[in-house]
């Protein structure tokens, strides 16, 4: 086998296999519960929190809620190992969903975007570590939504 075709195979495979850790809620992905505010309060408070840290809003209307960052030197380089295209940009994701009782679910997802040689986008889920520091991060969106 071609060992420049098998070593992104290789490269993708570690990189899951170190996205092992999950986080601990219902979904399996990063989530929480925002108990006594509306999901435009909720809204408000999480584009405020990702443009507070750098995230360029890419969609921020309805219940879907899109933020992208530049990748760092490390993500980049990942991403050229796994596509021809060595620039990368962190995409989160959060959606909104109010729930029977009133309170706002928050779910969050956070991906890593490259282009492929053909330019078409490759996106690779930022599992495990990834979903780690998303989950924090909702976490403080949750303190910050319910406290002030």
């Amino acid at each position: 086998m071609n060992a420049r075709f098998f070593f992104p195979f290789i490269v993708a495979f570690c990189l899951a296999g170190c996205a092992t850790p999950q986080v601990n809620t219902a979904s399996g992905r990063p989530e929480v519960m925002v108990h006594g505010e509306t999901i435009a309060q909720v809204r408000n408070v999480v584009v405020n929190h990702f443009v507070d840290r750098g995230f360029a809003p890419v969609s921020t209307e309805g219940s879907q809620l899109i933020f992208e960052h530049e990748g760092s030197f490390g993500e980049s380089f990942a991403m050229g190992l796994l596509t021809n295209e060595p620039q990368s940009k962190v995409r989160i994701t959060v959606t909104l969903v109010e729930s029977e009782s009133g309170a706002v679910r928050i779910v969050g997802g956070a991906a890593l975007l490259g282009q492929s040689t053909f330019g078409r986008t490759q996106s690779v889920e930022l599992s495990g570590k990834g979903y780690q520091q998303l989950q924090k991060e909702l976490e403080a969106i949750k303190d910050q939504a319910e406290g002030g």
